[in-house]
């Protein structure tokens, strides 16, 4: 049983939806490709993170991304 209807990559459509629930799930879509491409980036830091051998430089790296995301994410 679909709770939601196939989507048209072509038309960029979802079934016979109303307006709004399209831009419901258009948003639903955006939000898992951010998710995945927030996942992708924590995992490259990592493994970054397994070559640099200084506690301190790894806490400022931390520091100085968070700080930046926040600034990029809020703006």
């Amino acid at each position: 049983m679909r709770l939601l209807p196939a989507y048209n990559r072509k038309k960029r459509t979802f079934g016979n939806c109303e307006a709004g629930a399209v831009r419901l799930l258009h948003s639903l879509i955006a939000m898992k490709r951010l998710i995945g491409y927030t996942f992708f980036w924590i995992a490259i830091g990592m493994i970054a993170e397994l070559f640099l051998e200084s506690v301190l430089i790894s806490s400022l790296l931390i520091l100085f991304f968070l700080l930046l995301g926040y600034n990029l994410f809020m703006e």
